[in-house]
C-alpha cells in the first residue's frame, strides 16, 4: 500500500510547492489530511475525476445543513461538510500526479468543484446568518458575495482566452507580495476562510462573516475589474 510519504515525494513538484506553500492553512493543514484521504481512493481505484464529482456531495448536504436549519446541532454538521470538501479538494489532484493521469478535463473538473463550493459557502452562510436574525440583508449579501466571486473569475479567465494567457501567469502565488499573501489566506476557499466559517457559526455570528466577506469579495472584484479591464 502506497505511503503518504511517497504520495507526497511523488506529487509535490517543486513548481507546486512554490504555488502552493503561500497558502497556508490549505498547504500545512489541509494537504497533509489530503494525503491520509486519498489512500483508500487509490487503493479502491477511483478516478481523480470521479473524486471531484464525489466531492460535491459535501458542498450540497453542507448547503442544506448549514442553510436550512436553525438546530446548532446541525449547522455544525454543515461547517464540517464544507471543511470536508476542503480536504478532499486536495485528493483528486494527489491521485492523478501520482498515478500520472492529468489531463485539462481533469483541471476543469477541479475547478468546477471549486467554483461550486464557493458558491454554495457564501450561499449557505447567508441563508445561515438570515434564518440566526430573520434579516433578508444576509441572505441577499451571502448570494452577492457568490456573484461578485464568480464574475472576478470569468472576467480573469476571458482575459486569458483573449490573450493566451496561463492562469500560472494571472496567479503566479510564488511571486505574491505579503499583502496578496494575507489577501489569499483570508480568501480562499481552501484557506484561513474555513476556519473563519466554523468559528462563525461555533459562536452564532454568521452574520458578521457574511457582512465582511460581502465587502471583501466587492472590493475585489472592483479591483480586479481595474487591472484586468484597465485600457
Amino acid at each position: 500500500m502506497v505511503t503518504v510519504e511517497e504520495l507526497r515525494k511523488k506529487t509535490m513538484t517543486p513548481e507546486k510547492y512554490k504555488n502552493a506553500k503561500n497558502d497556508y492553512f490549505a498547504f500545512y493543514i489541509g494537504r497533509p489530511i489530503s494525503y491520509v484521504l486519498t489512500i483508500p481512493f487509490l487503493s479502491l481505484g477511483i478516478s481523480p475525476n470521479m473524486v471531484s464529482l464525489l466531492s460535491l456531495i459535501p458542498s450540497i448536504l453542507g448547503l442544506i445543513c448549514l442553510g436550512y436549519s436553525n438546530d446548532y446541532e446541525w449547522q455544525i454538521i454543515g461547517g464540517l461538510c464544507f471543511l470536508l470538501w476542503n480536504f478532499m479538494d486536495g485528493i483528486d489532484g494527489n491521485i492523478a500526479r501520482y498515478t500520472e493521469k492529468t489531463s485539462k478535463l481533469g483541471v476543469v473538473w477541479d475547478a468546477t468543484s471549486g467554483y461550486f463550493a464557493m458558491t454554495l459557502t457564501f450561499c449557505a452562510m447567508g441563508l445561515a446568518a438570515y434564518n440566526g436574525t430573520g434579516n433578508t440583508i444576509f441572505k441577499d449579501a451571502g448570494f452577492f458575495t457568490a456573484i461578485f466571486c464568480l464574475l472576478a473569475r470569468l472576467i480573469m479567465h476571458k482575459k486569458m482566452l483573449i490573450f493566451s494567457e496561463s492562469s500560472s501567469e494571472l496567479n503566479a502565488k510564488e511571486t505574491f507580495s505579503g499583502i496578496k499573501i494575507i489577501a489569499l489566506n483570508i480568501t480562499s476557499i481552501s484557506g484561513f476562510m474555513q476556519v473563519f466559517m466554523m468559528l462563525a457559526i461555533t459562536f452564532a455570528c454568521t452574520e458578521y462573516f457574511v457582512t465582511i466577506y460581502f465587502f471583501i469579495h466587492f472590493t475585489i472584484l472592483i479591483v480586479s475589474m481595474y487591472k484586468m479591464l484597465k485600457l
